[in-house]
């Protein structure tokens, strides 16, 4: 599932991108199936599993993606 995310292309400016977007993607989807829906939801699972999902996925990041960063996301990715 990482790797197909990972293919996608992204269409954000390269400018203040702190988060690649196979990995918004991909909590959007883990959040969703652990019945997070909304955007705040999906911040407080990212906060709940901060340490876990850095050491499974292997990413070094001070936070994860906020409310209002999902809500962009989605607000501009084309389905």
């Amino acid at each position: 599932m990482i790797e197909s995310l990972q293919s996608l292309e992204d269409f954000r400016a390269p400018r203040g991108r702190r988060y690649p977007l196979w990995l918004i993607l991909l909590l959007a989807m883990l959040g969703t199936l652990s019945g997070c829906y909304g955007y705040q939801a999906l911040e407080d699972f990212c906060v709940r599993h901060y340490q876990a999902l850095c050491q499974h996925l292997g990413i070094t990041v001070k936070r994860l993606p906020s409310d209002s960063t999902f809500r962009r996301i989605f607000e501009q990715l084309d389905f």
